[in-house]
C-alpha cells in the first residue's frame, strides 16, 4: 500500500512563484522582440550572438535542435501564411493550406492503402486547419485528461496522423507559449469547425480558476496515467511552468516511497 506524508509532500512541492512571474515577464518580452528565446520558451537572452541566422550570430554558441531566436522570426518561420485574431490566436490567412473535414473522413476510414498518398503532406510534417465549411456537429471529439497525463504528447501524435491541427479550450493567453511551439489550434475548439478534436482539461482547469471556453462533442478521447507518476509529474509542471524543465532534485520517487 502506498503511504505518503501529505503536509510534507506539498511543503517540498510548493510552487515557485518567482519561476512562474519569470515566465510571464519573459514571454511579454519575446512577444515584443526584446529578447531571444529557445525552442520551448524555457531560457530567454539578449545576447545577438545566440540569435539563430542573426546577424551576429556565433556558430560555437547555436543549438541547431534547440534555437534561440526572436518572436517575429519564429512566426515567419513557422507559420508564415497564418494571420493572428484580436485575441492571439493563430487563424487561417488568404494564403493558409486547408483541408475539407468530409474528405479527410473518407480517406482515413478508407480502406484503399493508395488513397495514403493524398496525405503525403501530413507524413512530412505539414498540419492544416480545416477549411471550416462544413458543420462537425456528429463527429466532434474532445480529447479529455487531467494534466500531465500525456495529453500533450498524445496530441501530437493525432495531428501527425490526421494532419489536422487539434484544438485546446483553454485560453490563448496561457497556452500562447505551446502555439510558439507548433500548437496554432490553441484557443479554437470544434466549435469553429476549424479543428476536429478539442484538448480539455475540465473540470480541473474549473476548479483551479483557470476557466475554460465551453464547447460541444458527441465523441471523446480519455487519457489516463498512473496517479503515483500523474502527481509529481503535475508539480514538476508548477513549479517550473515548463513542460520539460525538471527541478534540481528529481527524486520524488526516493524521497516519497
Amino acid at each position: 500500500m502506498l503511504k505518503m506524508n501529505a503536509a510534507k509532500v506539498f511543503r517540498d512541492l510548493i510552487p515557485n512563484e518567482n519561476r512562474m512571474l519569470f515566465r510571464k515577464v519573459g514571454h511579454t518580452a519575446f512577444k515584443m522582440d526584446l529578447v531571444l528565446a529557445d525552442k520551448e520558451l524555457n531560457y530567454f537572452s539578449t545576447n545577438p550572438e545566440y540569435q539563430l541566422d542573426g546577424p551576429s550570430a556565433n556558430a560555437d554558441l547555436i543549438n541547431e535542435k534547440n534555437p534561440f531566436e526572436l518572436c517575429s522570426d519564429r512566426i515567419a518561420r513557422i507559420m508564415p501564411t497564418y494571420d493572428f485574431d484580436e485575441t492571439g490566436r493563430a487563424v487561417l490567412g488568404p494564403d493558409s493550406e486547408r483541408v475539407s473535414f468530409k474528405w479527410l473522413k473518407s480517406v482515413l476510414s478508407s480502406t484503399d492503402l493508395d488513397l495514403n498518398n493524398d496525405l503525403k503532406w501530413a507524413d512530412e510534417g505539414e498540419i492544416r486547419f480545416l477549411d471550416g465549411e462544413e458543420d462537425l456537429t456528429g463527429d466532434r471529439v474532445s480529447f479529455s485528461s487531467w494534466p500531465r497525463m500525456g495529453n500533450t504528447f498524445l496530441r501530437s501524435f493525432l495531428e501527425k496522423i490526421t494532419g489536422v491541427f487539434t484544438g485546446s479550450d483553454m485560453d490563448i493567453k496561457i497556452t500562447w507559449g505551446e502555439m510558439q511551439m507548433g500548437m496554432l489550434g490553441n484557443g479554437h475548439t470544434s466549435t469553429g469547425n476549424n479543428v476536429w478534436i478539442t484538448k480539455t482539461h475540465v473540470p480541473q482547469t474549473r476548479a483551479m480558476g483557470g476557466g475554460a471556453n465551453p464547447f460541444e462533442c458527441e465523441k471523446q478521447i480519455c487519457v489516463v496515467r498512473n496517479w503515483i507518476d500523474a502527481f509529481p509529474s503535475y508539480s514538476t509542471l508548477i513549479m517550473t511552468a515548463s513542460h520539460s524543465m525538471m527541478p534540481k532534485n528529481n527524486n520524488y520517487h526516493e524521497t516519497h516511497p
